[in-house]
């Protein structure tokens, strides 16, 4: 954004201050940070590279196996595609988080007699009926 600024009109980055400094001063803290943090990450020959050697793609496909030995359900469609985004689309709903759960099931207790209050009375007939209807007298 700023050399976007700086393309525009390179007066800005010397007049244009935000707090105590000038966008000038921003552009070469915010280049610092990102050459510093560009040189911790590790080239792939480092020999303290370690365990980013692993292969994540055949790790993902890994766990989706064991989650299947509990589950019993793989669908062939995520064999060998545990990092695809379908796979993970698929997937997601099935487990949702603890917090969501929770929150879905007080609010199903909150809406279950409000929607019983409104439709029960309009379709009360029609279930009295049925159940007088498909009534089976039993002897004995």
């Amino acid at each position: 954004l700023l050399l976007a600024f700086a393309a525009m009109n390179d007066a800005i980055l010397l007049h244009v201050k935000i707090g105590q400094w000038n966008l000038l001063w921003y552009a070469g803290v915010l280049g610092v940070i990102f050459s510093v943090g560009k040189g911790m990450i590790p080239k792939a020959t480092s020999p303290h590279f370690g365990h980013a050697r692993r292969n994540l793609i055949e790790d993902m496909n890994l766990e989706l196996e064991k989650l299947a030995t509990h589950t019993h359900y793989l669908p062939d469609a995520w064999r060998g595609k545990g990092w695809h985004d379908n796979t993970k689309k698929a997937f997601a709903p099935m487990f949702q988080f603890k917090a969501n759960h929770f929150a879905m099931e007080i609010l199903s207790i909150m809406a279950a007699p409000l929607i019983l209050c409104v439709s029960l009375p309009r379709c009360a007939d029609k279930l009295c009926k049925f159940v007088r209807d498909s009534k089976v007298e039993a002897p004995g």
